[in-house]
């Protein structure tokens, strides 16, 4: 079915965001997901640790935290299964640039320091 989508690049997501099957116009488009060994055909991956790859978007801000959103995600219903588990480990690493990205993870509480105020202000 994707190789008679000519004119689209078109890929088959698990999701996880691995690429499990892509065309041709997909590979001309993104990169050569045939050289690629199997385990590194992850489209999160691809965008924080291939430097032509992150090329691509024209936003890359938003593009990372959208990718790093994407584990969390998932791995949201279902904290304990070890591939969401993995993929949220490697978002959570501190990469050059994107310490803002990371955050507690999912389903962690966090504490907020908070003062008490009377309603008229007083303290």
């Amino acid at each position: 079915m994707l190789d008679t989508m000519h004119d689209v690049p078109a890929m088959v997501l698990h999701r996880a965001m691995d690429v499990l099957a892509w065309n041709r116009a997909a590979s001309a488009l993104l990169t050569d997901f045939g050289a690629l060994p199997p385990a590194e055909r992850n489209l999160i991956r691809l965008a924080f640790l291939d430097a032509p790859f992150r090329a691509l978007y024209a936003d890359w801000p938003r593009a990372a935290r959208e990718c790093v959103a994407v584990p969390r995600m998932e791995a949201g219903p279902h904290p304990a299964r070890p591939r969401a588990d993995r993929a949220g480990r490697r978002t959570r690493r501190p990469r050059p640039g994107l310490p803002h990205l990371m955050g507690p993870p999912p389903g962690a509480r966090t504490t907020a320091a908070h003062q008490d105020v009377h309603p008229s202000g007083r303290r």
